[in-house]
Protein backbone atom coordinates (compact mmCIF):
# COMPACT_ATOMS: atom_id res chain seq x y z
CA UNK A 1 0.00 0.00 0.00
CA UNK A 2 0.75 3.51 -0.77
CA UNK A 3 0.07 6.75 1.05
CA UNK A 4 0.45 9.25 -1.39
CA UNK A 5 0.46 13.53 -0.20
CA UNK A 6 1.33 16.02 -3.16
CA UNK A 7 1.66 20.05 -2.71
CA UNK A 8 0.20 21.79 -5.88
CA UNK A 9 0.84 25.58 -6.70
CA UNK A 10 -1.28 28.39 -8.30
CA UNK A 11 -0.99 28.03 -12.15
CA UNK A 12 2.02 29.53 -13.49
CA UNK A 13 1.11 32.16 -16.16
CA UNK A 14 3.02 31.79 -19.47
CA UNK A 15 5.17 28.99 -18.47
CA UNK A 16 6.72 27.18 -20.59
CA UNK A 17 4.48 23.94 -18.98
CA UNK A 18 1.90 25.36 -20.73
CA UNK A 19 1.85 23.43 -24.12
CA UNK A 20 2.59 20.13 -22.47
CA UNK A 21 -0.37 20.47 -20.10
CA UNK A 22 -2.79 21.37 -22.54
CA UNK A 23 -3.65 17.70 -23.07
CA UNK A 24 -3.70 15.05 -20.66
CA UNK A 25 0.24 12.65 -21.14
CA UNK A 26 1.89 10.09 -19.66
CA UNK A 27 4.06 11.41 -16.92
CA UNK A 28 7.30 9.67 -18.96
CA UNK A 29 6.68 11.37 -22.30
CA UNK A 30 5.12 14.80 -20.35
CA UNK A 31 8.26 15.64 -18.72
CA UNK A 32 9.99 14.85 -21.71
CA UNK A 33 8.45 17.28 -23.76
CA UNK A 34 9.08 19.57 -20.69
CA UNK A 35 12.92 19.36 -20.87
CA UNK A 36 14.79 22.03 -22.74
CA UNK A 37 16.32 20.51 -25.88
CA UNK A 38 20.03 19.29 -25.81
CA UNK A 39 19.60 18.97 -21.75
CA UNK A 40 19.80 15.71 -20.71
CA UNK A 41 18.27 14.49 -17.16
CA UNK A 42 21.06 14.75 -14.30
CA UNK A 43 23.06 11.05 -14.57
CA UNK A 44 23.68 10.91 -10.86
CA UNK A 45 23.21 12.54 -7.84
CA UNK A 46 24.51 14.86 -5.23
CA UNK A 47 23.95 15.41 -1.84
CA UNK A 48 20.20 16.04 -1.48
CA UNK A 49 18.72 18.93 0.76
CA UNK A 50 16.16 19.74 2.44
CA UNK A 51 15.36 23.34 0.76
CA UNK A 52 16.02 25.72 -1.62
CA UNK A 53 16.38 29.18 -1.90
CA UNK A 54 12.45 30.83 -2.29
CA UNK A 55 11.37 34.43 -3.25
CA UNK A 56 9.38 34.15 -0.04
CA UNK A 57 10.63 32.09 2.81
CA UNK A 58 7.28 30.52 5.13
CA UNK A 59 7.06 32.16 8.70
CA UNK A 60 6.30 30.35 11.45
CA UNK A 61 2.77 30.71 11.20
CA UNK A 62 3.17 28.96 7.84
CA UNK A 63 4.96 25.90 9.00
CA UNK A 64 2.34 25.97 12.23
CA UNK A 65 -1.13 25.86 9.97
CA UNK A 66 1.10 23.55 7.68
CA UNK A 67 1.82 21.36 10.45
CA UNK A 68 -1.66 21.02 11.19
CA UNK A 69 -2.91 20.60 7.85
CA UNK A 70 0.03 17.11 7.64
CA UNK A 71 -2.23 16.04 11.11
CA UNK A 72 -5.60 16.50 8.79
CA UNK A 73 -3.74 14.20 5.88
CA UNK A 74 -2.77 11.58 8.15
CA UNK A 75 -6.05 11.62 10.15
CA UNK A 76 -7.86 11.60 6.44
CA UNK A 77 -5.24 8.55 5.82
CA UNK A 78 -6.18 6.45 9.13
CA UNK A 79 -10.34 7.10 7.93
CA UNK A 80 -9.26 5.49 4.37
CA UNK A 81 -7.59 2.25 5.66
CA UNK A 82 -10.51 0.26 5.88
CA UNK A 83 -11.01 1.27 2.02
CA UNK A 84 -9.85 -1.93 0.09
CA UNK A 85 -7.36 -1.44 -2.68
CA UNK A 86 -5.09 1.56 -3.73
CA UNK A 87 -6.52 4.57 -2.42
CA UNK A 88 -5.22 8.02 -3.65
CA UNK A 89 -6.69 11.47 -2.01
CA UNK A 90 -5.87 15.46 -1.49
CA UNK A 91 -6.39 16.40 2.25
CA UNK A 92 -5.45 19.59 0.69
CA UNK A 93 -8.10 20.27 -2.08
CA UNK A 94 -10.60 18.60 0.38
CA UNK A 95 -9.96 21.15 3.56
CA UNK A 96 -9.69 24.48 0.72
CA UNK A 97 -12.70 23.41 -0.42
CA UNK A 98 -14.32 22.85 3.11
CA UNK A 99 -12.45 26.12 4.68
CA UNK A 100 -14.67 27.74 1.86
CA UNK A 101 -17.71 26.39 3.72
CA UNK A 102 -16.28 26.99 6.72
CA UNK A 103 -16.10 30.99 6.09
CA UNK A 104 -19.57 31.40 6.30
CA UNK A 105 -20.43 28.96 8.94
CA UNK A 106 -21.24 29.88 12.73
CA UNK A 107 -21.90 27.89 16.42
CA UNK A 108 -21.02 24.04 16.66
CA UNK A 109 -20.65 23.70 12.58
CA UNK A 110 -17.78 26.45 12.98
CA UNK A 111 -16.33 24.57 15.77
CA UNK A 112 -16.33 21.06 14.52
CA UNK A 113 -15.33 22.54 10.81
CA UNK A 114 -12.48 24.03 12.87
CA UNK A 115 -11.84 21.14 14.93
CA UNK A 116 -11.66 18.37 12.59
CA UNK A 117 -9.86 20.33 9.62
CA UNK A 118 -7.10 21.94 11.79
CA UNK A 119 -8.17 25.95 10.84
CA UNK A 120 -7.55 28.21 12.22
CA UNK A 121 -9.17 31.45 13.04
CA UNK A 122 -7.49 33.52 10.04
CA UNK A 123 -7.54 29.95 7.71
CA UNK A 124 -8.44 31.27 4.55
CA UNK A 125 -5.66 34.11 4.80
CA UNK A 126 -3.10 30.93 5.76
CA UNK A 127 -4.18 28.35 2.71
CA UNK A 128 -3.42 31.98 0.84
CA UNK A 129 -0.02 32.03 2.35
CA UNK A 130 0.76 28.50 1.85
CA UNK A 131 -0.22 28.96 -2.47
CA UNK A 132 2.21 31.74 -2.55
CA UNK A 133 4.52 29.76 -0.81
CA UNK A 134 4.35 26.61 -3.36
CA UNK A 135 5.12 28.90 -6.22
CA UNK A 136 7.86 26.49 -8.71
CA UNK A 137 11.68 27.77 -8.44
CA UNK A 138 12.69 28.50 -11.94
CA UNK A 139 15.88 25.86 -13.02
CA UNK A 140 17.59 25.41 -16.20
CA UNK A 141 20.60 27.63 -18.23
CA UNK A 142 20.28 31.69 -17.55
CA UNK A 143 18.70 31.60 -21.23
CA UNK A 144 16.64 28.48 -21.00
CA UNK A 145 14.58 29.29 -17.21
CA UNK A 146 12.07 27.31 -16.68
CA UNK A 147 9.41 26.96 -13.44
CA UNK A 148 10.93 23.48 -12.21
CA UNK A 149 7.65 22.09 -11.94
CA UNK A 150 4.06 22.59 -13.18
CA UNK A 151 1.35 23.02 -10.17
CA UNK A 152 -2.13 24.40 -10.52
CA UNK A 153 -4.62 25.30 -7.47
CA UNK A 154 -8.46 26.51 -8.73
CA UNK A 155 -11.71 27.17 -6.83
CA UNK A 156 -15.44 28.09 -7.77
CA UNK A 157 -18.13 28.39 -6.59
CA UNK A 158 -21.21 27.26 -8.68
CA UNK A 159 -24.52 28.86 -6.73
CA UNK A 160 -28.39 28.78 -7.37
CA UNK A 161 -29.38 31.76 -9.96
CA UNK A 162 -31.05 34.20 -7.99
CA UNK A 163 -30.39 33.16 -4.55
CA UNK A 164 -29.97 35.55 -1.92
CA UNK A 165 -25.98 34.73 -1.30
CA UNK A 166 -24.16 37.30 0.93
CA UNK A 167 -21.62 40.09 -0.56
CA UNK A 168 -19.69 39.80 2.05
CA UNK A 169 -19.03 36.15 2.06
CA UNK A 170 -18.99 36.35 -1.71
CA UNK A 171 -16.38 38.53 -1.10
CA UNK A 172 -13.96 36.92 1.04
CA UNK A 173 -14.17 33.61 -1.14
CA UNK A 174 -12.78 35.85 -3.82
CA UNK A 175 -10.11 37.28 -1.31
CA UNK A 176 -8.55 34.52 0.39
CA UNK A 177 -9.88 31.65 -2.12
CA UNK A 178 -9.66 33.47 -5.68
CA UNK A 179 -12.89 32.21 -5.80
CA UNK A 180 -16.01 33.28 -8.26
CA UNK A 181 -19.65 32.91 -7.70
CA UNK A 182 -21.11 31.79 -11.02
CA UNK A 183 -24.57 30.86 -11.95
CA UNK A 184 -26.58 27.69 -12.47
CA UNK A 185 -30.45 26.47 -11.99
CA UNK A 186 -29.81 23.19 -10.16
CA UNK A 187 -33.21 22.96 -10.95
CA UNK A 188 -31.97 22.03 -14.51
CA UNK A 189 -29.75 19.12 -12.71
CA UNK A 190 -28.06 17.22 -15.47
CA UNK A 191 -27.31 20.72 -17.03
CA UNK A 192 -25.65 21.77 -13.57
CA UNK A 193 -23.80 18.76 -13.45
CA UNK A 194 -22.34 18.81 -16.83
CA UNK A 195 -21.42 22.22 -16.53
CA UNK A 196 -19.60 21.45 -12.64
CA UNK A 197 -18.10 18.58 -14.03
CA UNK A 198 -16.41 20.41 -17.89
CA UNK A 199 -15.07 22.93 -15.22
CA UNK A 200 -13.40 20.41 -12.98
CA UNK A 201 -12.11 18.44 -15.71
CA UNK A 202 -10.56 21.48 -17.66
CA UNK A 203 -8.37 22.33 -14.73
CA UNK A 204 -7.42 18.86 -13.83
CA UNK A 205 -6.36 18.67 -17.50
CA UNK A 206 -9.30 15.73 -17.79
CA UNK A 207 -7.55 13.86 -14.91
CA UNK A 208 -10.91 14.05 -13.37
CA UNK A 209 -13.61 13.56 -16.11
CA UNK A 210 -16.78 13.53 -13.66
CA UNK A 211 -16.45 14.62 -10.31
CA UNK A 212 -20.28 15.22 -9.54
CA UNK A 213 -22.03 11.62 -10.30
CA UNK A 214 -25.34 11.52 -10.65
CA UNK A 215 -28.11 11.67 -7.70
CA UNK A 216 -26.00 13.88 -6.17
CA UNK A 217 -27.59 17.20 -7.18
CA UNK A 218 -30.92 18.39 -6.55
CA UNK A 219 -33.47 21.17 -6.92
CA UNK A 220 -32.57 21.50 -3.54
CA UNK A 221 -29.14 22.40 -3.92
CA UNK A 222 -27.71 25.85 -3.65
CA UNK A 223 -23.95 25.75 -3.63
CA UNK A 224 -21.88 23.98 -4.58
CA UNK A 225 -17.98 24.28 -3.47
CA UNK A 226 -15.31 23.50 -5.84
CA UNK A 227 -11.42 22.73 -5.32
CA UNK A 228 -9.02 21.26 -7.73
CA UNK A 229 -5.01 20.63 -7.98
CA UNK A 230 -3.19 19.19 -10.44
CA UNK A 231 0.75 17.88 -10.53
CA UNK A 232 2.88 17.53 -12.78
CA UNK A 233 6.97 16.60 -11.61
CA UNK A 234 10.04 15.37 -12.93
CA UNK A 235 12.31 13.59 -10.19
CA UNK A 236 15.72 15.21 -9.70
CA UNK A 237 16.81 11.96 -10.11
CA UNK A 238 15.46 10.17 -12.83
CA UNK A 239 15.08 6.29 -12.88
CA UNK A 240 16.65 4.52 -15.59
CA UNK A 241 14.10 2.59 -18.36
CA UNK A 242 16.68 -0.27 -18.79
CA UNK A 243 16.67 -0.89 -14.91
CA UNK A 244 12.88 -1.32 -14.72
CA UNK A 245 12.00 -5.09 -15.00
CA UNK A 246 8.70 -7.18 -13.67
CA UNK A 247 9.36 -7.87 -10.07
CA UNK A 248 7.01 -9.78 -7.74
CA UNK A 249 5.01 -7.16 -5.08
CA UNK A 250 3.05 -8.90 -2.36
CA UNK A 251 -0.03 -7.91 -1.69
CA UNK A 252 -1.56 -7.28 1.64
CA UNK A 253 -3.57 -10.65 1.40
CA UNK A 254 -0.12 -12.57 0.66
CA UNK A 255 -0.72 -13.39 -2.90
CA UNK A 256 1.74 -12.20 -5.30
CA UNK A 257 1.56 -10.18 -8.81
CA UNK A 258 5.09 -9.55 -11.23
CA UNK A 259 4.90 -5.85 -11.78
CA UNK A 260 7.19 -3.36 -13.62
CA UNK A 261 9.55 -2.26 -11.15
CA UNK A 262 11.97 0.78 -10.97
CA UNK A 263 15.29 0.46 -10.08
CA UNK A 264 17.82 3.35 -9.05
CA UNK A 265 20.70 3.76 -6.15
CA UNK A 266 20.97 7.05 -5.40
CA UNK A 267 21.90 9.46 -2.64
CA UNK A 268 18.20 10.18 -0.92
CA UNK A 269 16.98 11.49 2.55
CA UNK A 270 16.60 8.26 4.56
CA UNK A 271 15.28 7.26 7.65
CA UNK A 272 13.42 4.68 10.04
CA UNK A 273 11.19 4.32 12.72
CA UNK A 274 10.48 1.10 14.98
CA UNK A 275 7.93 0.33 11.50
CA UNK A 276 8.68 1.38 8.83
CA UNK A 277 11.80 2.46 6.84
CA UNK A 278 11.30 5.96 5.06
CA UNK A 279 12.54 7.59 1.78
CA UNK A 280 12.38 10.86 0.42
CA UNK A 281 12.68 11.70 -3.56
CA UNK A 282 12.63 15.18 -4.45
CA UNK A 283 11.39 16.96 -7.58
CA UNK A 284 13.78 19.09 -9.69
CA UNK A 285 13.94 22.57 -7.84
CA UNK A 286 13.99 20.57 -4.55
CA UNK A 287 11.38 21.90 -2.84
CA UNK A 288 8.82 19.00 -4.00
CA UNK A 289 9.41 15.26 -2.87
CA UNK A 290 7.69 12.03 -2.73
CA UNK A 291 8.00 10.77 0.45
CA UNK A 292 8.09 7.07 0.49
CA UNK A 293 6.92 5.08 3.86
CA UNK A 294 7.37 1.07 4.04
CA UNK A 295 6.41 -1.15 6.63
CA UNK A 296 9.59 -3.32 8.02
CA UNK A 297 8.98 -6.76 8.39
CA UNK A 298 5.99 -8.29 9.91
CA UNK A 299 4.09 -4.53 9.71
CA UNK A 300 1.17 -3.69 7.98
CA UNK A 301 1.07 -0.24 6.32
CA UNK A 302 -2.02 0.22 7.95
CA UNK A 303 -0.38 -0.43 11.34
CA UNK A 304 2.28 2.28 10.69
CA UNK A 305 -0.25 5.10 9.20
CA UNK A 306 -2.30 4.26 12.84
CA UNK A 307 0.98 4.17 15.20
CA UNK A 308 2.69 7.17 13.45
CA UNK A 309 2.93 10.51 12.67
CA UNK A 310 3.91 12.38 9.49
CA UNK A 311 6.18 14.14 11.26
CA UNK A 312 8.42 11.31 13.03
CA UNK A 313 8.94 10.54 9.36
CA UNK A 314 10.27 13.18 8.15
CA UNK A 315 12.05 14.77 11.20
CA UNK A 316 15.30 12.97 11.32
CA UNK A 317 15.92 12.53 7.73
CA UNK A 318 19.16 11.79 6.80
CA UNK A 319 21.34 11.71 3.38
CA UNK A 320 22.13 8.32 2.78
CA UNK A 321 23.20 6.05 -0.37
CA UNK A 322 19.94 4.38 -1.23
CA UNK A 323 19.04 1.25 -3.42
CA UNK A 324 15.31 2.24 -4.16
CA UNK A 325 13.19 -0.88 -5.67
CA UNK A 326 9.50 1.15 -6.62
CA UNK A 327 6.93 -0.24 -8.57
CA UNK A 328 5.01 2.02 -11.60
CA UNK A 329 1.87 2.50 -10.85
CA UNK A 330 -0.83 4.65 -12.84
CA UNK A 331 -4.70 4.64 -10.52
CA UNK A 332 -7.79 6.27 -9.92
CA UNK A 333 -9.81 6.77 -6.53
CA UNK A 334 -13.29 8.25 -6.00
CA UNK A 335 -15.07 8.34 -2.66
CA UNK A 336 -18.31 10.44 -0.73
CA UNK A 337 -16.24 11.32 1.86
CA UNK A 338 -19.43 12.48 4.47
CA UNK A 339 -19.06 9.01 6.26
CA UNK A 340 -15.74 9.77 6.81
CA UNK A 341 -15.81 13.15 8.11
CA UNK A 342 -18.87 12.18 10.36
CA UNK A 343 -16.79 9.45 11.72
CA UNK A 344 -13.93 12.35 12.81
CA UNK A 345 -15.70 14.35 14.22
CA UNK A 346 -18.13 16.83 12.42
CA UNK A 347 -21.48 15.40 12.20
CA UNK A 348 -23.34 19.42 12.46
CA UNK A 349 -22.16 20.83 8.87
CA UNK A 350 -24.59 17.74 7.50
CA UNK A 351 -27.44 18.03 10.13
CA UNK A 352 -30.28 19.40 7.89
CA UNK A 353 -32.45 20.75 10.84
CA UNK A 354 -29.46 22.52 12.83
CA UNK A 355 -26.43 23.38 10.26
CA UNK A 356 -25.45 26.95 10.51
CA UNK A 357 -24.16 28.22 6.98
CA UNK A 358 -26.51 31.55 7.45
CA UNK A 359 -23.23 33.40 6.96
CA UNK A 360 -22.97 32.33 3.24
CA UNK A 361 -26.84 32.74 2.28
CA UNK A 362 -30.09 34.04 4.20
CA UNK A 363 -32.00 30.71 3.58
CA UNK A 364 -30.93 27.41 6.16
CA UNK A 365 -28.04 25.20 4.54
CA UNK A 366 -26.37 22.28 5.38
CA UNK A 367 -24.06 20.12 3.28
CA UNK A 368 -25.39 17.21 1.42
CA UNK A 369 -22.52 15.96 0.23
CA UNK A 370 -18.76 15.40 -0.13
CA UNK A 371 -17.12 14.36 -2.78
CA UNK A 372 -13.34 13.88 -4.31
CA UNK A 373 -11.74 12.33 -7.05
CA UNK A 374 -8.16 11.60 -7.81
CA UNK A 375 -5.37 10.78 -9.65
CA UNK A 376 -2.15 9.85 -9.36
CA UNK A 377 0.69 7.98 -12.04
CA UNK A 378 4.14 7.47 -11.13
CA UNK A 379 6.58 6.14 -13.58
CA UNK A 380 10.98 6.82 -14.15
CA UNK A 381 10.80 10.19 -14.95
CA UNK A 382 8.18 11.68 -12.91
CA UNK A 383 5.00 11.89 -11.17
CA UNK A 384 1.48 13.54 -12.35
CA UNK A 385 -1.12 13.54 -9.76
CA UNK A 386 -4.82 15.62 -10.01
CA UNK A 387 -7.56 15.99 -7.59
CA UNK A 388 -11.30 18.00 -7.29
CA UNK A 389 -13.38 18.17 -4.27
CA UNK A 390 -17.09 18.91 -4.57
CA UNK A 391 -18.87 20.30 -1.14
CA UNK A 392 -22.67 20.03 -2.21
CA UNK A 393 -24.64 22.38 -0.14
CA UNK A 394 -28.40 22.13 0.01
CA UNK A 395 -31.45 23.75 1.78
CA UNK A 396 -32.01 23.06 5.29
CA UNK A 397 -34.97 21.80 7.01
CA UNK A 398 -36.39 24.54 8.52
CA UNK A 399 26.22 9.28 5.51
CA UNK A 400 28.73 8.29 2.88
CA UNK A 401 28.82 7.26 -0.88
CA UNK A 402 31.04 4.73 -0.41
CA UNK A 403 28.72 2.59 2.24
CA UNK A 404 26.87 -0.33 1.36
CA UNK A 405 23.65 1.01 -0.03
CA UNK A 406 20.70 0.90 2.37
CA UNK A 407 17.96 -1.39 0.54
CA UNK A 408 14.54 0.03 0.27
CA UNK A 409 12.59 -2.42 -1.70
CA UNK A 410 8.83 -1.16 -2.15
CA UNK A 411 7.62 -5.27 -2.58
CA UNK A 412 4.56 -5.01 -0.59
CA UNK A 413 1.90 -2.53 0.02
CA UNK A 414 3.27 0.54 1.14
CA UNK A 415 2.38 4.25 2.01
CA UNK A 416 3.71 7.75 0.20
CA UNK A 417 3.50 11.55 0.09
CA UNK A 418 4.52 14.23 -1.85
CA UNK A 419 5.06 17.11 0.44
CA UNK A 420 6.46 21.00 0.15
CA UNK A 421 9.23 20.80 1.85
CA UNK A 422 9.56 24.37 3.14
CA UNK A 423 6.72 24.36 4.95
CA UNK A 424 6.09 20.48 5.06
CA UNK A 425 2.81 21.25 3.48
CA UNK A 426 1.19 17.62 2.59
CA UNK A 427 -1.21 18.06 -0.30
CA UNK A 428 -2.61 14.61 -1.32
CA UNK A 429 -2.60 11.17 0.17
CA UNK A 430 -3.13 7.71 -0.55
CA UNK A 431 -2.17 3.82 -0.70
CA UNK A 432 -1.05 1.30 -3.35
CA UNK A 433 -1.93 -2.44 -2.06
CA UNK A 434 -1.59 -3.45 -5.91
CA UNK A 435 0.49 -1.41 -8.41
CA UNK A 436 -1.08 -3.68 -11.48
CA UNK A 437 -4.39 -2.56 -10.60
CA UNK A 438 -5.68 0.63 -12.28
CA UNK A 439 -9.00 1.78 -9.94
Amino acid sequence: MIALVLALLSPIAGSPTASFLASPVGVLHAVESNAPRGVSAPASSTAPTRDTPAAEAPTPADRAFAAEQARFAIELQRELGATPGNVVCSPTSLARALAMARSGAGGTTASELDRVLHLSADAGARFAALVRLFEAPEIGPKKERRPAYALELATALFGQDGAPFEPESLRRLRAEFDSELRAVDFARTEDARTTINAWAAEKTHERVKELVPRDVLSVDTRLVLVDTVHFLGAWSDPFREANTKPTPFTRADASSVDVPTMHGTELRLYAETERAQVVELPYQGGTMAMVLVLPKPGRTIDEVVREEEFATWTKDLSTRRVEVALPKFTFRFGAELKPVLTKLGMPMPFDLGAADFRGILRERLAIGAVVQQAFVAVDELGTEAAAATAVVMVRGAKSTAQEEPIVFRADHPFAFFIRHRPTGAVLFCGRVSDPSARS
